[in-house]
């Protein structure tokens, strides 16, 4: 593994990435020849190494599906280039790794998720996400920046366009039902 995947053993942290992207700092020790390597986020200086994630074809379909609700409207899932994605451990747990915090968060907890920065609309529609890895269970198209009562608009406040592309996208991937 030239460039494994790690995840900071800061509890408060968790800040997952790529072992090149930890802060290279001059040792406390032996400033003039030695480097420490720290979290990017919390500067903690341990971490662990994460094992790869578990190849599966329902994970790849809902990872396509966070980059088509990234890339439309207010792009939700995506900050400074970072996506959000899910991923299934080897005991068939999942995982969403969040796109402002980075960090790995565990989808089978009840009530709030810590490093979860999105509000509750788009937690329910990860939880729709791990339902469909873990059983199958196929998400419906009114998930996708589902409309207001009253209005002809969305509570994702996408506009009408992008939410029609948008979805018209999604209809193709395997994971999405259309309205009933």
């Amino acid at each position: 593994m030239s460039n494994p995947r790690i995840e900071c053993s800061n509890k408060r942290c968790k800040w997952t990435g790529k072992e090149k992207e930890l802060l290279r700092v001059p040792s406390k020790d032996f400033p003039d020849f030695a480097f420490d390597n720290k979290c990017p986020k919390c500067q903690c200086d341990s971490y662990y190494i994460l094992p790869e994630p578990v190849e599966c074809e329902r994970v790849k379909h809902i990872n396509q599906l966070i980059g088509i609700i990234s890339s439309y409207g207010r792009e939700f899932f995506k900050h400074e280039n970072f996506i959000s994605f899910m991923e299934k451990d080897k005991n068939g747990k999942v995982w969403f790794t969040d796109y402002y915090t980075k960090r790995r968060i565990y989808t089978h907890y009840k009530g709030d998720w810590r490093g979860f920065t999105s509000g509750g609309t788009l937690k329910n529609l990860v939880e729709r996400f791990r339902d469909y890895i873990t059983k199958g269970e196929l998400i419906s198209i009114q998930l996708i920046a589902p409309k207001r009562f009253s209005e002809d608009s969305n509570i994702w406040g996408y506009p009408k366009e992008c939410v029609e592309e948008m979805r018209v996208k999604a209809l193709e991937l395997p994971c999405i039902k259309g309205a009933a």
